[in-house]
Order: C-alpha cells, then structure tokens, then sequence
C-alpha cells in the first residue's frame, strides 16, 4: 500500500512527527510541503497531513498545498495537528478542503507539545462599546492564556467591565491623521479607574491628534501625542513592560 506523508515544520516538530508516523507504518515517503509547492498530484493509497496549529488553524501555506493539490480522492486521509493547547478547527478545515475534492479526512487527532503560551500576548482591538460587546466574547472564549485589549483608536466611551476577569493588560491610543475623530480625556480615565479595579494593567499610549481635555479640544502634533500621554502619568505598568 502506497502511503504519502506531506508536512509543514517551523520548529522541527511536525517534521519529526512525520518520520516517526511514517516509521510506524512501516514506511512512507514523507515530502515537505515547502518544497513541494502548489498543484501537487499524488495517487497514493494512504495520504496524510501533518502540520502545527497557528492561532486554531491550519498554516496558509498548507491550505493553499491542500486547496490546489491533485490527490486521488479514494485515499485514506489523515491529519495529525500539532499544538500546545488545541488544534481548534484544523481538522475540520483539512476535511472541509477534501470535501470540495470529492474526498473526506478518514482520521484527524492533535498531538500536544510543550506549551509557549506564557511568553505569548494576544490581543483584541475594541474602537468603541458596539465593537467591544461583538469581539470580545469571541476574544474571550478562545483558548488564549494571555489576553490583552487594545483600545485604539478610542473612538467613544466604552465599559470594559464585563470582559476584564480574561484580560491582563489594556492600551489605549486615540486616533492619528488629518481626518482625525476626538479622542476624549474622560473616556481613557473611565478606562483607566475600570483596570484599577480589575487589577488589570494599563497604559494610555497616545493622544490622538484631536484630544479633548477639561472640555477643550487640542490639535496634537504628531511626534508629540506620545510623550504627552506619558506626562499625564495615569499608566498602571508596574514592573511590567509590554510593547
């Protein structure tokens, strides 16, 4: 029985993976999809895709390999995913993309490796409370170990309170450029007292080019919108540096 395993590696990890799944099949030719390129044609029996999760999902490079393959569509088909927490919907992707070929994925499973999480931030953009109540509950229910929310540009008043028990830090910039809109003073304090109660880390980035303060409105210049947010000394940063 012809058996072909195609991967993707930026680690080494599914690489390695490949070679011990094709040693315990008793062989197989194992191909770099890298090398390989687009619009590959294989007839093997037995087909199998290995590759690492990125952000709950198949690597674009592989679904362009998969999307533009040949592949004889009466093969066995299977997926082992790479992870340090979950595979999110790459199977589902993977079969998804065979589907479209008259094919189906036979067997999909995640093979868990040492997790990077702690050293990884994710963040979350939130210009006002509209696109905050849509984004983050989906924000929120992502494996994500570290979240952050950036709010920026800060587009209006936003209450934050709900989502603030899965967030860790909040940045708040307003908006740059001649077309500007009004970053408002009140708004990143109303921010700023929400992380104090939280116990969530803050740091208001810039002003925006139009920063309203005590009732008036500032045109900012540009190489100074940082150093002015600075001066307000309303950051709550501690120890920790963030960006």
């Amino acid at each position: 029985m012809s058996t072909t395993i195609y991967y993707f590696t930026a680690t080494g990890n599914s690489l390695q993976a490949a070679l011990d799944i094709a040693e315990g099949l008793g062989g197989a030719e194992v191909i770099s999809v890298s090398r390989a390129g687009k619009n590959v044609k294989c007839d093997s029996e037995v087909i199998g895709f290995v590759f690492p999760s990125f952000a709950w999902g198949m690597p674009n490079m592989f679904y362009d390999f998969i999307k533009s393959g040949n592949f004889n569509k009466d093969a066995y088909f299977f997926t082992i995913v790479i992870c340090g927490a979950s595979m999110g919907g790459s199977a589902r992707d993977v079969d998804t993309l065979l589907r479209g070929k008259g094919a189906k994925l036979s067997y999909g499973k995640q093979v868990k490796m040492v997790s990077n999480y702690d050293n990884v931030n994710l963040g979350c953009t939130v210009e006002n409370q509209e696109l905050a109540d849509y984004r983050l509950p989906l924000f929120l229910s992502y494996p994500i170990k570290r979240r952050f929310v950036a709010c920026a540009p800060l587009l209006g008043a936003i209450d934050l309170s709900t989502y603030l028990h899965g967030i860790v830090h909040v940045s708040v910039g307003g908006e740059t450029g001649r077309e500007a809109r009004v970053c408002d003073y009140d708004w990143v304090l109303s921010l700023r007292e929400q992380c104090v109660k939280a116990d969530v880390t803050f740091w208001f980035k810039n002003t925006g080019s139009f920063f309203k303060r005590d009732g008036v409105i500032q045109k900012i210049n540009p190489f100074k919108q940082n150093s002015i947010a600075k001066e307000l000394g309303i950051n709550i940063l501690g120890d920790k540096k963030w960006f």
